[in-house]
This record gives structure tokens, C-alpha cells and sequence, in this order.
């Protein structure tokens, strides 16, 4: 008689245990359809339903609900979930992986790169564990580990997005023709994809093919006519051949787009310098400085406009300036720069190349040693 009421009890447990499951799923179901449609809270609601029918067989539930908190920048409750996950199925891959996306999302790449390992040994072919630890590699400018990882999820998917990445990886490495080719097998996957033609434009102005790269920036335009980087990086190839008043009319119309558009005015700013307008270069890199009080380019650029006003004194102090917010901006052309207008003042100028010439620049060694050694 007892084995048979044991027999049953563990018929009812089974049997709740199977409708637990089916419940589960159910609840985390609808979750995922309410993160897909961004309603994360909703879908964290259902989610933590799920997790209270049974804490031990809701794996499932708590890798969603860490997910969407990350979606929420709630990156300790997410990685709270994620850990639960892995304790509960240390061979669970996505739980790594999107323990990994927490980490990138508080750019703590190294962490991202241990977690999206460990989903790779479980899953060699987990494509997207594979690409995203190709993106920290280059945010870490591990360039030929991202070469890799990206070479590898090519094989697994090709898209226009592995291609782009790869190709950038390229153009880091100076392999300029393969990111070229990289960026039209990808546009050959997509011939409307605008990151593509767009990054295939930036190489070609790079390698002072600016005709090219006008090219390109034109079938952006095309494809979305509201892409601002598109009008001002085919201004600045405009500018390379001094076509200024096309330059300027790309300036003009990306700010009609968006008149907070910082790089509108900066490239503007440089078109009115080009052509000797420098009330109205000036009157530009005020705005952006207005708008961004700490953009260091802003500063460096309208010390150059002051330089070529001869306004020596007024260059010093917004080189001055460039060098308190960063540095090592542009590797030392803030101290050459200040270095050769306090040279013109009569000013004491050596420390600056000698700075300059510690953070790597070849001309202010040079200067150094001619002038001050």
C-alpha cells in the first residue's frame, strides 16, 4: 500500500512538475514577444512569473530576464540572473553570452572576452558569441584576434554587418585593398546598405582617391537623404579639391537637417577657413563650443583660425585649452602648435616640443633639437 502512495505521490509531482514546464514556457513566450516589442518592463513582469512557479526549472526565464535588464542598463540585476543561470546550467552557452553583452555594455571588454569564450567552447559554431568577442578584440585594438573572430563568423553567416567589421579591421592593419573588397562583398549582399558605401567612400578618401569617395558619399545621399555624415565627409572631399562651394552647400544642408549638428559646423568652420572667411569660421567654431563646451577639435581648430589671424596670443590660449581636456590630442599637435606661436611672442616654447616630442611626433624632435638642445 505505501509503494503505492509513493507511486502516485511521485505521479502528481511528474505531472506538476511537466505542467511548471509548460507554464514556463508559456509565460516566457509572451515575454520575449513584449521584448521584442520593447516593452522590457512587461516583459520582466512575466518573466519573474515564471521564475516564482519554479525557481530551478526557470533557466530560461532567468537568462530572458537578465537579458532585458541589461536592455535596461540594470546591469547588476542582470548579471545577478545571468550567474543564476550558470549555476543552475554551467553548459548553458547563452547564459554566457549574454552575460558577456552585459559586460560590453559597461565596456568592460576583457570580462565580455572571458564570457564569450566559455560560450564558444560549449559552442564552436555560436556565431554570435563569435562576433561579438570580435567586436571587443577591436575595441581593445586587438586587431588580428577581431580578424579572426570575424574571418570565422564569415564562414558561419556571411552579412553586410561581419563584412563592415572586418573590413574596418583591415583598414586598422593599412590593408586597404581588402577593405575594400570586404566593403563590396558586402554591398554586393546588400547594395543598399549606406554603412557600407559609405565605409568604402571614407578608404577611398583616405588613400586620396577623393573623386571616388565622392562617388560613394553621393549614393549614400541617394539611399537616404538624410544621412549626415554622408554630406559632411564628401564636404571635406570637396574641400580636398577645393571645390568650395560645393563643400560648403553639403555643410549647409546637413545642418538643415540638424542645426545641432556639431560636425556640420566644424566642417563648415573648415570650408570658410579654406576660403580666408574667418569672421565666419569663427562665428561656426563658437557654436560648436556653445554646444559642446568640451570638444577638443573645436578648440584646436579655432586656435588654427586665431594662427592664421596672427592673433598669437589668443592661439596659445585655446591650444591651452585643447591640452587640459586631452592631453595627448592628436599625439602633440596642441604643444607644437602652442610651441610655435610662443616662439613668434618671444615666449619660452622648448618645454612644449620637448612634450610634443615625448608623445611621439618626429617634427617637434626635430624642432627640439634644432631650436632648444
Amino acid at each position: 500500500m505505501k509503494k503505492i502512495l509513493l507511486l502516485l505521490l511521485c505521479v502528481v509531482l511528474y505531472s506538476c512538475a511537466d505542467n511548471h514546464v509548460a507554464e514556463i514556457q508559456e509565460l516566457c513566450k509572451k515575454a520575449d514577444e513584449l521584448v521584442e516589442n520593447e516593452e522590457y518592463e512587461l516583459a520582466i513582469v512575466e518573466y519573474t512569473k515564471a521564475i516564482e512557479l519554479n525557481s530551478d526549472s526557470a533557466i530560461i526565464a532567468y537568462i530572458g530576464r537578465g537579458d532585458t535588464y541589461a536592455k535596461l542598463e540594470k546591469n547588476k540585476e542582470a548579471l545577478s540572473d545571468l550567474n543564476t543561470a550558470i549555476k543552475l546550467n554551467p553548459e548553458n552557452a547563452r547564459a554566457y553570452k549574454e552575460k558577456a553583452g552585459v559586460y560590453v555594455n559597461i565596456k568592460e571588454y576583457s570580462s565580455a572576452i572571458e564570457e564569450y569564450t566559455k560560450a564558444i567552447e560549449l559552442d564552436n559554431e555560436y556565431n554570435d558569441a563569435i562576433y561579438w568577442r570580435g567586436v571587443c578584440y577591436y575595441n581593445l585594438e586587438k586587431y588580428e584576434l577581431a580578424l579572426e573572430d570575424y574571418s570565422q563568423s564569415i564562414k558561419l553567416e556571411p552579412s553586410t554587418s561581419n563584412y563592415n567589421n572586418r573590413a574596418n579591421v583591415y583598414w586598422e592593419l593599412e590593408r586597404y585593398q581588402e577593405a575594400i573588397d570586404d566593403y563590396k562583398k558586402s554591398i554586393a549582399l546588400d547594395n543598399e546598405s549606406t554603412d557600407a558605401i559609405l565605409g568604402r567612400g571614407n578608404i577611398y578618401f583616405g588613400l586620396e582617391n577623393y573623386t571616388l569617395a565622392i562617388d560613394d558619399y553621393t549614393s549614400v545621399i541617394k539611399l537616404d537623404p538624410e544621412y549626415l555624415h554622408a554630406y559632411t565627409n564628401r564636404s571635406s572631399a570637396y574641400l580636398k579639391l577645393e571645390k568650395h562651394n560645393e563643400a560648403l552647400e553639403d555643410c549647409n544642408r546637413s545642418l538643415e537637417i540638424d542645426s545641432s549638428y556639431v560636425i556640420g559646423y566644424l566642417r563648415r568652420a573648415s570650408v570658410y577657413q579654406s576660403m580666408e572667411n574667418y569672421d565666419k569660421a569663427l562665428e561656426d567654431l563658437n557654436k560648436v563650443l556653445d554646444l559642446e563646451p568640451d570638444n577638443t577639435t573645436g578648440y584646436m581648430n579655432r586656435g588654427n583660425v586665431y594662427w592664421d589671424l596672427e592673433d598669437n596670443q589668443a592661439a596659445i590660449d585655446d591650444y591651452t585649452r585643447v591640452i587640459k581636456l586631452d592631453p595627448e590630442y592628436r599625439s602633440g599637435w596642441a604643444y607644437i602648435n602652442r610651441g610655435i606661436m610662443k616662439e613668434d611672442l618671444r615666449q619660452p616654447y622648448c618645454s612644449d616640443y620637448k612634450k610634443a616630442c615625448e608623445l611621439g611626433s618626429e617634427l617637434a624632435c626635430d624642432y627640439y633639437e634644432d631650436q632648444c638642445d
